[in-house]
């Protein structure tokens, strides 16, 4: 893992321009738009993860704030890099987001989406006043960061906040089991617990990232209603789960009535096949019948001919 010295802003600019998939997601903050309180609890729901804090610019006018984290998963030692820009004039929230593979782009924006819509409804919009206007979206925007030369120095109207907060390895979604270190890092509401099934979160009850809605559970819960997964499987919430097995249960009905209609079908041509058979049948032995008639009623005719021939010679 780098060092802090080591990830500076030109490293960040490096990392934004060469990591392959990107991506944003807007929140539009309805009531309670407070940027100082929306930056505290953005930064507390990032740094509860395993990332590292790089820097803090905020426009001269104050209209706009990003937070830029960097971090590497564990497994396959990923890299990835996380925005969290503040807008005053939009009152609007964006979570970026910048890493090796799709996958763990679109894990990264759901767990840390939902975890931010969380925070900031409860404790600065109030519940219902945060709405996701663009998901999965490319934005063309400008960032702060890009104001900035390759020395870490920038524009005049860019000013730099001055913080040093020393994380590691980030928790990643790419192997879809979330390590957690054994310190305490608390969440949102201030426990290491499965949202779901309140369990303790540790090493032998890892967190899960639901792969369809970004919902976060636990091995714990997981457990009540799914067997074991197999290889390749992706780790699904219950919700999702039951969805994905009456999809397969429904798939399977459409293939046994498909399978049905078509062996019907194959009975039916072969009935047709049956009776044209037999038809065909019927209609040689009818002709050779009447073959056979015409040939008799000829030598029939034939015969008298010849009888009547025999009595006129006498």
């Amino acid at each position: 893992m780098e060092t802090d010295q080591d990830i500076n802003i030109g490293r960040l600019k490096e990392f934004i321009e060469n990591l392959p998939v990107k991506d944003s997601r807007i929140y539009e903050i309805q009531s309670g738009f407070d940027l100082n309180r929306l930056k505290t609890t953005s930064r507390e729901v990032v740094e509860k993860h395993h990332v590292r804090h790089i820097s803090t610019l905020h426009r001269f006018d104050g209209n706009i704030c990003e937070m830029w984290y960097y971090g590497r998963t564990k497994v396959k030692e990923y890299d990835s890099v996380i925005k969290v820009s503040i807008f005053t004039e939009d009152k609007n929230v964006e979570l970026f987001a910048a890493t090796q593979t799709l996958e763990g782009l679109t894990g990264l924006l759901a767990e840390f989406g939902r975890e931010i819509k969380d925070a900031v409804e409860l404790g600065v919009s109030g519940r219902g006043n945060v709405s996701l206007i663009v998901r999965n979206s490319k934005i063309d925007r400008i960032n702060l960061v890009d104001l900035c030369n390759m020395d870490g120095t920038c524009d005049k109207n860019i000013i730099i906040e001055n913080t040093s907060i020393t994380r590691t390895d980030m928790g990643s979604s790419d192997d879809h089991e979330i390590d957690l270190p054994r310190s305490n890092i608390a969440g949102v509401n201030g426990n290491r617990e499965c949202p779901v099934c309140f369990n303790i979160i540790d090493q032998s009850n890892k967190s899960l990232l639901c792969q369809e809605c970004g919902t976060r559970f636990c091995q714990t819960c997981e457990s009540w209603y799914r067997e074991e997964r197999e290889r390749g499987e992706h780790p699904l919430c219950k919700s999702c789960f039951t969805a994905e097995q009456e999809r397969k249960f429904r798939d399977e009905e459409e293939n046994t009535r498909l399978k049905r209609e078509q062996e019907e079908q194959e009975r039916l041509h072969w009935e047709k096949e049956k009776e044209e058979i037999l038809a065909k049948e019927a209609a040689r032995l009818k002709a050779a019948e009447e073959a056979e008639n015409r040939k008799k009623a000829e030598a029939e005719k034939k015969w008298l001919e010849e009888k009547k021939v025999k009595q006129r010679a006498r």
